[in-house]
């Protein structure tokens, strides 16, 4: 407990609140401080798609609604709220809203 108290810091901060883009079939990223650290909002209309490729081992969370991923014919799979997917670095995913869905994507950014 000790060696962790040295490396943390109890002074008041003021968070950066970043501004939400809300508008469905886009993909919003949120930079941050952290050079291997993205955050993206993927909005979803029922029946609306799009393509993703994977550039690091990312995360996919489905907030709300329920979207079917696509990797392969042989790899489809669906998701519905509070569950998550996993893809590898380099995964062409195809993802599916079968009702309005908002799902967040933690990645590495472009470029890094």
């Amino acid at each position: 407990m000790p060696e962790l108290l040295k490396h943390v810091n109890f002074e008041a901060t003021y968070p950066r609140i970043i501004p939400e883009n809300n508008v469905p079939g886009t993909i919003t990223p949120y930079k941050t401080p952290a050079p291997d650290f993205e955050l993206s909002r993927i909005g979803l209309l029922q029946q609306e798609q799009v393509a993703i490729l994977a550039r690091s081992v990312e995360i996919f969370i489905v907030l709300e609604g329920e979207v079917v991923v696509t990797e392969s014919p042989e790899n489809t799979f669906h998701r519905k709220t509070g569950e998550v997917f996993l893809a590898f670095d380099q995964a062409k995913l195809e993802l599916r809203a079968g009702e309005n869905a908002v799902i967040y994507r933690a990645s590495v950014p472009v470029g890094a």
